[in-house]
């Protein structure tokens, strides 16, 4: 699984491409992978904490758990 820096890195790409382009249907389907991307993003950041959330529930401790930097 990326990390949610990947995923953020992919909608920047996106948006710097959506600057060189003046057709509003490539324009819309850019729009639509960057916020697919940025999605993609946010549900990475809310699964490591679910993740953390359980593993501390469990008495594991966040240890266990591999963290992943957010950027």
């Amino acid at each position: 699984m990326k990390k949610a820096s990947e995923y953020r890195r992919h909608a920047e790409e996106c948006r710097n491409l959506a600057k060189a382009i003046s057709n509003p249907e490539h324009l819309a389907a850019l729009a639509k992978m960057t916020e697919a991307w940025e999605s993609l993003a946010r549900k990475r950041v809310e699964r490591i904490a679910r993740d953390k959330r359980m593993a501390n529930l469990e008495g594991r401790g966040a240890a266990t758990v591999v963290p992943e930097k957010v950027v």
